[in-house]
Protein backbone atom coordinates (compact mmCIF):
# COMPACT_ATOMS: atom_id res chain seq x y z
CA UNK A 1 0.00 0.00 0.00
CA UNK A 2 1.30 3.23 -0.98
CA UNK A 3 1.30 5.90 1.56
CA UNK A 4 -1.20 8.82 1.04
CA UNK A 5 -3.38 8.61 -2.49
CA UNK A 6 -5.19 5.56 -3.59
CA UNK A 7 -4.39 2.29 -1.51
CA UNK A 8 -3.21 -0.71 -3.88
CA UNK A 9 -5.24 -2.69 -2.09
CA UNK A 10 -9.15 -2.01 -2.42
CA UNK A 11 -10.29 -4.53 0.27
CA UNK A 12 -8.79 -1.77 2.89
CA UNK A 13 -11.25 0.76 4.11
CA UNK A 14 -10.78 4.07 2.78
CA UNK A 15 -8.74 6.05 5.54
CA UNK A 16 -9.69 9.71 5.39
CA UNK A 17 -9.04 12.55 7.46
CA UNK A 18 -11.60 15.08 8.36
CA UNK A 19 -11.26 18.47 9.91
CA UNK A 20 -13.96 20.60 10.16
CA UNK A 21 -16.24 22.44 12.78
CA UNK A 22 -19.41 21.49 11.55
CA UNK A 23 -20.76 18.21 12.96
CA UNK A 24 -23.65 18.24 10.43
CA UNK A 25 -21.69 18.74 7.13
CA UNK A 26 -19.33 15.57 8.58
CA UNK A 27 -22.59 13.60 9.68
CA UNK A 28 -24.11 14.18 5.72
CA UNK A 29 -20.33 13.28 4.52
CA UNK A 30 -20.65 10.07 6.27
CA UNK A 31 -23.98 8.85 5.46
CA UNK A 32 -23.01 9.60 1.81
CA UNK A 33 -20.35 7.24 1.72
CA UNK A 34 -22.08 4.58 3.37
CA UNK A 35 -24.96 5.15 1.18
CA UNK A 36 -22.96 4.18 -1.83
CA UNK A 37 -21.01 1.95 -0.32
CA UNK A 38 -17.24 2.93 0.25
CA UNK A 39 -15.84 0.88 2.87
CA UNK A 40 -14.23 4.09 5.01
CA UNK A 41 -12.67 4.85 8.26
CA UNK A 42 -12.92 8.56 8.96
CA UNK A 43 -10.73 10.77 11.64
CA UNK A 44 -12.42 13.63 12.81
CA UNK A 45 -11.00 16.63 14.45
CA UNK A 46 -14.03 19.64 14.73
CA UNK A 47 -11.08 22.15 14.76
CA UNK A 48 -7.87 23.42 13.50
CA UNK A 49 -6.34 23.50 17.21
CA UNK A 50 -7.02 19.98 17.90
CA UNK A 51 -5.92 18.92 14.46
CA UNK A 52 -2.66 20.57 14.55
CA UNK A 53 -2.09 18.93 18.09
CA UNK A 54 -2.96 15.62 16.60
CA UNK A 55 -0.73 16.07 12.76
CA UNK A 56 2.81 14.72 14.41
CA UNK A 57 1.17 11.28 14.96
CA UNK A 58 0.86 10.66 11.09
CA UNK A 59 4.27 10.73 10.94
CA UNK A 60 4.23 7.16 12.57
CA UNK A 61 1.71 5.66 10.94
CA UNK A 62 0.15 4.91 7.41
CA UNK A 63 -1.13 8.34 5.94
CA UNK A 64 -4.57 9.02 5.32
CA UNK A 65 -6.11 8.46 1.45
CA UNK A 66 -7.45 12.10 1.46
CA UNK A 67 -8.05 14.58 4.02
CA UNK A 68 -11.20 17.45 3.46
CA UNK A 69 -10.43 20.40 5.33
CA UNK A 70 -12.94 23.28 6.37
CA UNK A 71 -11.56 26.67 5.79
CA UNK A 72 -13.34 28.73 8.72
CA UNK A 73 -12.66 27.53 12.14
CA UNK A 74 -12.82 28.58 15.16
CA UNK A 75 -9.71 28.71 17.68
CA UNK A 76 -7.03 28.08 14.62
CA UNK A 77 -8.23 28.65 11.12
CA UNK A 78 -8.30 25.98 8.12
CA UNK A 79 -5.10 27.59 6.37
CA UNK A 80 -2.46 27.29 8.80
CA UNK A 81 -3.64 23.57 9.30
CA UNK A 82 -3.43 23.50 5.39
CA UNK A 83 0.40 24.94 5.69
CA UNK A 84 1.36 22.63 8.97
CA UNK A 85 -0.14 19.61 6.54
CA UNK A 86 1.72 20.56 3.74
CA UNK A 87 4.95 20.77 5.63
CA UNK A 88 4.87 17.70 6.51
CA UNK A 89 6.63 14.94 4.31
CA UNK A 90 4.05 12.03 5.41
CA UNK A 91 1.01 14.16 3.57
CA UNK A 92 3.07 15.31 0.83
CA UNK A 93 1.33 13.17 -2.26
CA UNK A 94 -2.23 13.07 -0.09
CA UNK A 95 -4.65 14.69 -2.01
CA UNK A 96 -6.18 17.33 0.16
CA UNK A 97 -9.59 18.96 -0.75
CA UNK A 98 -10.03 22.70 1.44
CA UNK A 99 -14.02 22.97 1.76
CA UNK A 100 -15.20 25.96 2.42
CA UNK A 101 -18.85 28.73 2.65
CA UNK A 102 -15.41 30.90 2.16
CA UNK A 103 -15.61 32.67 -1.43
CA UNK A 104 -12.93 35.14 -0.97
CA UNK A 105 -10.72 34.28 -3.92
CA UNK A 106 -7.04 34.98 -1.89
CA UNK A 107 -8.63 32.01 -0.12
CA UNK A 108 -8.57 30.17 -3.25
CA UNK A 109 -5.25 31.36 -4.48
CA UNK A 110 -3.68 30.88 -1.07
CA UNK A 111 -5.16 27.09 -0.99
CA UNK A 112 -4.56 26.12 -4.60
CA UNK A 113 -0.84 27.26 -4.58
CA UNK A 114 0.33 23.95 -2.93
CA UNK A 115 0.36 20.90 -4.48
CA UNK A 116 -2.49 18.26 -4.76
CA UNK A 117 -4.65 20.51 -2.91
CA UNK A 118 -8.34 21.70 -4.63
CA UNK A 119 -10.60 24.53 -3.49
CA UNK A 120 -14.53 23.52 -3.37
CA UNK A 121 -17.29 25.83 -2.28
CA UNK A 122 -18.69 24.18 0.61
CA UNK A 123 -22.21 21.78 -0.82
CA UNK A 124 -25.34 23.26 0.31
CA UNK A 125 -27.51 20.54 -0.49
CA UNK A 126 -27.68 16.97 -0.69
CA UNK A 127 -26.84 16.45 -4.26
CA UNK A 128 -23.81 18.30 -4.22
CA UNK A 129 -22.34 16.37 -1.23
CA UNK A 130 -22.88 13.57 -3.21
CA UNK A 131 -21.49 14.96 -6.86
CA UNK A 132 -18.52 16.43 -4.39
CA UNK A 133 -17.44 12.54 -2.55
CA UNK A 134 -18.37 11.04 -6.40
CA UNK A 135 -15.29 13.65 -8.18
CA UNK A 136 -13.23 12.53 -4.65
CA UNK A 137 -13.56 9.06 -5.56
CA UNK A 138 -13.21 9.82 -9.15
CA UNK A 139 -9.65 11.50 -8.89
CA UNK A 140 -8.29 8.23 -6.34
CA UNK A 141 -9.72 5.25 -9.09
CA UNK A 142 -12.90 4.28 -7.57
CA UNK A 143 -15.70 4.25 -9.90
CA UNK A 144 -18.52 7.01 -9.46
CA UNK A 145 -21.78 5.59 -7.97
CA UNK A 146 -23.46 7.71 -6.87
CA UNK A 147 -27.73 8.67 -8.55
CA UNK A 148 -30.04 11.05 -7.63
CA UNK A 149 -32.30 8.18 -6.64
CA UNK A 150 -29.47 7.55 -4.08
CA UNK A 151 -29.73 10.96 -3.45
CA UNK A 152 -33.63 10.37 -2.31
CA UNK A 153 -32.44 7.47 -0.14
CA UNK A 154 -29.48 9.39 1.35
CA UNK A 155 -31.97 12.51 1.99
CA UNK A 156 -34.75 10.28 3.91
CA UNK A 157 -32.38 8.46 6.11
CA UNK A 158 -30.05 11.86 6.58
CA UNK A 159 -33.84 13.61 8.16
Amino acid sequence: MQRGGVTENRTQPLKILVIDDNRADVHLLEVVLRQIGVNFEATVFLDGEEALSALPAYARRPAPDFILLDLIMPRVGGLEVLKEIRRMPCFERVPLYVITSSHDPEHRREAESFDRTRFVSKPITLDEIGRLVEGILSDLGYPARFTSSQTKRVSNRAS
